[in-house]
């Protein structure tokens, strides 16, 4: 339930637009693992638009680029939430896939991933430091892509949102029409999208948690 509360509070957040244009480079505290396995550890800033990530260790600042990470956390301290990110092979292309680093914004049956939307409208806003300023950057819904990964691997979100997302969402549409009313949702933006998202994969695990127990049950009360 905690892990529920953090992405869905992360997902809300999204909707809230940066308020300094100017904000200078954010540095976190947080831990970098390596595709080689190495752990370090120190300050960290992520350049969504290079794909880059600078560690600082006391006076000393490298730069990581995608295929050398294999995942990175820290604690934001103007959100207050762990935000994790890894390296995944991105479906650049229905037949193609590139090494990208994408925040991890939640997880389950079905996790959600997300990179910066790197199109010239973004460089066009004159505001380079909003690009990068990982924190303040990471606000705007608009300004990202989305996919998810399920048993049948990577999908971009609007394909899922065409093909997969209807049927998954009729599997407990009583609790999510519910879920929409008591919190006043759009259902047809993005970010409630989402959060349906994140609330079904919680739903979905309560229900294997217990599945176990009811079949238990069941075969107990079959054999009194």
């Amino acid at each position: 339930m905690k892990k529920w509360l953090v992405a869905v509070g992360l997902v809300a957040g999204l909707a809230a637009k940066p308020n300094d244009s100017k904000a200078q480079t954010t540095w976190n505290h947080g831990q970098l693992v390596l595709n080689n396995s190495t752990i370090l550890e120190g300050e960290l800033n992520y350049n969504w638009v290079a794909d880059v990530l600078q560690l600082k260790q006391s006076e000393t600042t490298r730069a990581y680029s995608a295929q050398m990470i294999e995942a990175f956390t820290f604690f934001d301290r103007q959100s207050s939430v762990l935000r994790r990110f890894v390296r995944v092979d991105y479906p650049v292309k229905p037949t193609q896939t590139r090494p990208t680093v994408v925040e991890e914004i939640a997880t389950g049956p079905c996790r959600i991933y997300r990179r910066l939307h790197k199109h010239r409208d973004l460089i066009r806003l004159g505001v380079p430091g909003l690009l990068v300023n990982e924190t303040t950057n990471a606000k705007d819904v608009d300004d990202f892509d989305y996919i998810i990964y399920t048993n049948n691997g990577f999908m971009l979100f609007d394909q899922f949102r065409r093909e997969l997302m209807p049927q998954m969402l009729a599997e407990f549409k009583p609790q999510l029409t519910e879920y929409l009313r008591t919190h006043q949702l759009d259902p047809n933006t993005t970010t409630t999208q989402l959060m349906l998202l994140i609330r079904y994969n919680n739903l979905k695990e309560d229900q294997d948690k217990t599945a176990p127990m009811a079949r238990r049950e069941a075969i107990g009360a079959g054999e009194d």
